[in-house]
């Protein structure tokens, strides 16, 4: 260990450090050989907020400084060196050590790699640093070159020369120093997790990636394909060898390979680092930088070197001081001796002053910007669907004071406080149950308890995009995102690893980000609406809904309070039955809701336009409603439904008699209204009810119209001239066929969820020689308005549309399988995102259609795609049938690649 000593006096310190990190700084003082009390004439004034260390390197006596937790650039040296300067008027030149990017050019003879040190050297037009600035262009030339770093003094050049000259007899003293650091911080040598020590951090982990492959996502370069790495020389010794030429300095962190060769480009071929600090000192404060390289400023940027570059870089500047006798750093000027700089000190001193406020202000400003444009990408891309629309929808029909009896229930209140609570509502259709759950929702939302980790979900028949677990993960996960820390960077290193949003993450790791979120949450509340509406309830842990409940409730987290609503269907019934009390099921029958609607059938009798007819009879009033309590059985929308009806009874007569006649049940009230239809509609009610039915999302007004008008079953399948008129001219170009054709898009992106794969289906099988054989032109148009294999793509490229046989495979047509066949399509050809045609049934979980693909010559142990061979793609999504296919026809369990 060093020792330490008494005081000394601010004027015997010569020497200026300045670290940029904590890291660095650590490194600069365990080199020290020895450490100094705080100086007995040490008077800082108050706008000094330098914290300093003092010490002796060799002869002399160094104050080392650096920037404030989390600061960083051109600004923030500045405002470290000006205050260090002040204090310290004896100062001869500065050191500004830490870590840099390394520009690697091994075939251009510079070989620089992680770990060696660059050191700043003066050229015939540069003091060694250069500014860059990308805030300033000239027209053709990139970045402009703004300012250049003054030579460090006599003193210091002679020694460097006479350092290089030495290092060519012999080596470095770099690795003695970093070896007696170690021996008297031995703290310093151990790994921690997350912390890498500050020894060399081995040739396995130095890669350096063609200039042209970025990085796949994570903490380190794990997932990278080292093909494609550059080979380069096997060194005879691990230590670090040590560069001399030209440093880059700007404000910008430099991690995209195009801008750091255009900065390559206008500093020269001498250029050898990147680095944030050195440009602050322009002028002002004459120093050598000395940077370990922990990095190759590019994408594949990590913190593994950090520590072992600050550790080299501090080792070297120890070197190189024990080569400047301290007779001739006497006879160098003081730095602020020189006029010029004393202005220029004075000058920057009222500059940052004036400045500091503002320039904090931009980059708060700019960095929210920045964070809220990639906030957004990750959102688009996670493409989520919105649940306060049903929210909202369920509180418009919500009437007020129902639900009441439920909030003030034991069963809720011990819900919201008791350690992992879980309570199943269930009833039969229009009991009410998404109005409850709108009226639980706000109840959460007005609790300042529950409100801040509030998740809710309303699964929907009528909208697709809400009928799937996958969905439901993807909404919870977005409430999350903008509330907690732990779900932005799940989530967002879960965007990278997708090849920053290029591809759809599997529900499987969406699953995990949640996971990984509410175990670190505080308190949360989850509400689940229609659970028998999920259309994905059964399979695997990750890719179903039930058995995610399961394993949510069986993790028995104490703060996550879990309700869902559904009817009480069998398989819902049976996955609760084990693992939830008899308490925690409440059945929503007729004598729980009774109070709810009656006061439901009082506000629309009394209060409503549609019976105001009868305000006048009270006694009618109470006839209909007694009447509606009485056969309700519990059921609102049934209610609801007799209400409309009642509203058109204009006498008395009419309206005694649609009581006698009330129907039963919702089905004998639902066949009443279809009988209603004028028969000159019902042709496109139907149509439009079918949709209503079967559509993979609600139309919009425009699609409805046109598809009313389609005819499969005719050689002209669409007219436009059948549709309701329209003003502007159809035009046939793909571009603007969104416009003039509205149902278009739709038509592309659903067809083939609505398509009815059966072999004796004349009319579909014309369909599918004609889309697939006879009109490429319309195969081509579909997939331009939407592609199936990049769904998230929503201007989809024509060179990304893949072969037919592929996408006949990945959306499940078997009919249109064989007939590409039969035709002469290549099984094997290779294209889109999953690899192959056998790849992408077997993700699809299409049984039948890969035992064809199989019977008809698929390799199954071809290689390539996302998931890499067939076997991980079914594997994956659970699909256990089509795994024990692949395995009876010779699939290797053990092949690798792929997710």
């Amino acid at each position: 260990m060093t020792s330490q000593i008494v005081q000394k006096d601010c004027e015997q310190y010569t020497i200026g450090w300045i670290a940029a990190l904590a890291l660095e700084r650590a490194a600069a003082t365990a080199i020290l050989d020895e450490h100094h009390q705080i100086p007995a004439d040490f008077e800082p004034p108050c706008s000094d907020s330098n914290v300093y260390t003092w010490g002796r390197i060799g002869e002399h006596n160094v104050v080392i400084a650096s920037l404030a937790a989390g600061g960083y650039g051109t600004v923030s040296a500045a405002t470290t060196a000006i205050p260090m300067l002040a204090c310290f008027p004896h100062i001869r030149f500065g050191l500004l050590v830490g870590i840099g990017g390394g520009i690697a050019r091994p075939n251009e003879g510079r070989d620089i790699r992680l770990g060696d040190v660059v050191v700043s050297q003066p050229t015939g037009t540069s003091g060694g640093v250069v500014q860059y600035d990308f805030g300033k262009f000239k027209a053709g030339h990139g970045p402009e070159r703004i300012g250049s770093l003054r030579k460090p003094p006599e003193a210091m050049l002679k020694a460097l020369a006479k350092l290089q000259a030495d290092h060519e007899l012999a080596d470095s003293q770099v690795p003695q120093i970093l070896e007696a650091m170690g021996q008297s911080y031995p703290n310093m040598m151990r790994s921690k997790p997350g912390k890498p020590s500050y020894q060399y951090q081995g040739t396995e982990h130095d890669h350096l990636f063609r200039s042209t492959y970025n990085h796949i996502g994570g903490a380190d370069c794990s997932k990278c394909d080292l093909a494609q790495s550059i080979q380069r020389d096997q060194r005879f010794s691990l230590g670090p060898e040590i560069h001399y030429g030209v440093v880059a300095s700007g404000n910008w962190l430099i991690k995209e390979v195009p801008v750091r060769d255009e900065i390559i480009e206008f500093t020269g071929e001498d250029c050898l680092c990147l680095e944030m600090e050195a440009a602050g000192l322009m002028d002002s404060f004459p120093c050598i930088v000395i940077r370990g390289i922990s990095d190759y400023a590019d994408s594949h940027k990590n913190d593994r070197w950090q520590r072992y570059a600050a550790a080299t870089a501090a080792a070297f500047a120890k070197e190189l001081l024990s080569y400047i006798p301290v007779h001739e750093l006497s006879q160098t000027p003081k730095v602020i001796e020189n006029q010029d700089i004393r202005e220029c000190l004075n000058q920057i001193d009222q500059r940052i002053t004036e400045l500091v406020p503002n320039i904090t202000s931009v980059k708060n400003h700019t960095n929210q910007l920045v964070l809220d444009a990639q906030q957004q990408k990750v959102m688009e891309w996670l493409s989520s669907s919105d649940s306060s629309i049903n929210q909202n929808k369920a509180r418009q029909l919500h009437q007020q004071g129902t639900g009441t009896w439920f909030l003030k229930s034991n069963d809720f209140i011990n819900w919201k406080s008791y350690p992992h609570s879980f309570l199943w509502l269930n009833g039969f259709p229009g009991s009410g149950k998404t109005i409850l759950s709108s009226t639980i929702i706000t109840a959460l939302e007005k609790d300042t308890t529950s409100s801040q980790w509030l998740l809710y979900f309303y699964f929907d028949f009528s909208d697709p995009r809400k009928q799937s677990h996958d969905s439901m993960v993807r909404s919870l996960i977005h409430q999350l995102y903008y509330r907690s820390e732990i779900t932005r960077k799940e989530l967002n290193l879960l965007f990278s690893s997708s090849e920053n949003g290029h591809r759809q993450p599997a529900t499987e790791s969406l699953c995990k980000v949640f996971t990984n979120s509410i175990e670190h949450s505080d308190q949360i509340w989850i509400v689940l609406d229609a659970l028998d509406e999920c259309e994905t309830r059964k399979g695997g842990q990750y890719t179903s809904l039930l058995p995610w409940i399961r394993s949510l409730i069986k993790a028995r987290l104490d703060h996550v309070h879990l309700l869902v609503t559904s009817r009480p269907e069998h398989d819902i019934e049976k996955a609760f039955q084990y693992l939830a009390s008899t308490d925690s099921i409440i059945h929503l029958e007729s004598k729980l809701v009774s109070d709810d609607i009656s006061t439901y059938v009082h506000a629309r009798v009394r209060d409503h336009d549609g019976l105001e007819r009868w305000r006048g009879r009270p006694d009618i009033q109470d006839e209909i409603e007694k009447e509606l309590r009485e056969r309700a059985n519990g059921m609102f929308r049934w209610v609801a439904c007799q209400l409309d009806v009642l509203e058109g009874c204009t006498d008395l007569r009419m309206l005694r008699k649609a009581i006698a006649s009330l129907p039963e049940t919702l089905d004998e009230t639902y066949s009443r209204i279809l009988d209603l239809i004028p028969p000159y509609h019902k042709d496109n009610m139907i149509r439009i009810l079918q949709f209503l039915v079967y559509s993979e999302r609600p139309l919009r007004l425009e699609e409805a119209v046109d598809a009313i008008i389609v005819e499969p079953e005719h050689e002209d399948m669409f007219q436009p001239g059948n549709r309701m008129p329209q003003p502007e001219e159809i035009k046939l170009i793909v571009r603007e066929i969104r416009e003039s054709y509205p149902f278009a898009e739709y038509c592309a992106k659903y067809w083939m969820t609505h398509a009815v794969d059966d072999k004796d289906d004349r009319v579909f099988k014309r369909l599918l020689i004609r889309f697939f054989l006879e009109e490429h032109g319309s195969f081509v148009s579909c997939c331009l308005l939407y592609n199936p294999d990049r769904s998230w793509d929503k201007e989809p490229s024509k060179k990304m549309i893949p072969h037919k046989l592929y996408y006949a495979s990945f959306v499940g047509l078997k009919s249109a399988v064989k007939l590409l066949l039969q035709t002469g399509a290549d099984i094997n050809a290779q294209g889109g995102i999953y690899g192959n045609a056998l790849q992408a049934a077997s993700l699809g979980g299409y049984t039948e259609l890969v035992q064809l693909l199989l019977d008809k010559g698929a390799n199954i142990h071809a290689q390539g795609g996302e998931y890499s061979n067939a076997l991980q793609a079914a594997s994956s999504r659970g699909y256990t049938a089509i795994v024990q296919l692949l395995l009876d026809k010779g699939a290797d369990i053990n092949a690798q690649g792929g997710r």
